[in-house]
């Protein structure tokens, strides 16, 4: 009879065992790689849920503010959100009042947020600087205001007016086809030029048109020193022809270009929901005003706004110009 020896036994038992522990350390390997997969989709799922649930919540707030920019009570500051019985633009008294009630949202693009981390903001276009108007009298103002010495003044004021103009006329100070050469510097990003943009800059020439957008800019002869400089610019400037300012929609930041001496006074105002509701009270906050007439700024705004809501990486922004009687509030994207 033959027999395997203690020891050839224990050798046996020794790599079955080996055997079961390298199986069980691939199976660990194995199911901690799923698990990491597993993990990985799960995240992923996630964020794509909370992308979604954010872009829900930046739609909702989108769709609000359209509801109440067409259908409530514009005051001086700025658009009710509806909470008072006496809100509704169907009561013809209501509709022509523009005494603050207190329940407004602001229009002056002051930035909300909300517990969910949504911010949005509401900016009267008659608050900002005025590139498409004839009278340049506020952009003159504003650069200025931030050191621009008069002849630089005239420079950049005529170089945009003869851009934006339908003829080849240069004035004093402006550039027209034959002075935009190869070397006129284009913007960092041209992401935000359209194609039109960019074939103008290949060809050396001014478009000849009122500007379609604050940041075609970069495309004017001798702005591009300018919006390096206050790239911010493109942020506080306006497409609207008329060249009045409402004072109560001027971003505090513009405020503060314009008049830095009466900024922080304004911005306690507004605080305060204390608004403009006279030229007497726009010259006792701003006493410069005095010199200006009345023609380039009043207390009051125009029907055009950009509205701007955000939540996460989910963002919308567009224009929307309220309409008049049977007339449909139209919205326009930038």
């Amino acid at each position: 009879m033959l027999t395997t020896s203690p020891f050839k036994q224990t050798n046996q038992r020794g790599a079955a065992l080996l055997a079961v522990l390298v199986v069980a350390l691939v199976m660990v390997i194995l199911m901690g790689v799923a698990s990491e997969l597993l993990q990985g989709r799960l995240e992923l799922a996630q964020r794509s849920k909370d992308a979604f649930y954010n872009k829900a919540l930046v739609y909702t707030k989108r769709s609000e503010l359209i509801y109440l920019l067409a259908t409530q009570r514009h005051t001086v500051a700025g658009i009710s959100r509806g909470l008072s019985p006496v809100t509704d633009i169907s009561d013809e008294q209501a509709a022509f009042s523009f005494i603050p009630i207190g329940d407004e949202i602001r229009t002056d693009g002051f930035r909300y947020q909300d517990d969910s981390g949504l911010r949005y903001s509401i900016q009267n276009e008659a608050g900002l600087i005025p590139i498409n108007s004839s009278s340049q009298y506020w952009l003159t103002h504003w650069l200025k205001s931030n050191g621009y010495r008069h002849s630089e003044q005239m420079k950049l004021a005529d170089s945009l007016a003869d851009y934006a103009d339908s003829d080849n006329l240069r004035r004093p100070a402006g550039a027209e086809n034959g002075n935009y050469g190869s070397d006129q510097s284009t913007s960092p990003d041209k992401s935000t030029n359209d194609l039109n943009s960019e074939n103008d800059i290949a060809n050396n020439q001014p478009r000849n048109f009122l500007l379609q957008a604050c940041s075609e800019l970069w495309q004017v002869a001798n702005w591009q020193a300018l919006l390096n400089r206050f790239p911010t610019f493109i942020e506080q400037c306006s497409l609207r022809r008329g060249g009045g300012l409402n004072l109560n929609a001027v971003p505090l930041s513009v405020w503060g270009n314009l008049w830095p001496n009466s900024v922080d006074k304004v911005r306690a105002y507004r605080a305060q929901n204390k608004w403009f509701l006279s030229y007497s009270d726009i010259i006792a906050a701003e006493p410069s005003l005095l010199s200006v007439a009345e023609d380039y700024y009043t207390y009051l705004g125009n029907q055009t706004f950009s509205v701007y809501v955000e939540l996460g990486h989910s963002s919308v922004r567009f224009q929307m110009e309220q309409g008049s009687g049977t007339k449909l509030p139209i919205i326009l994207k930038r």
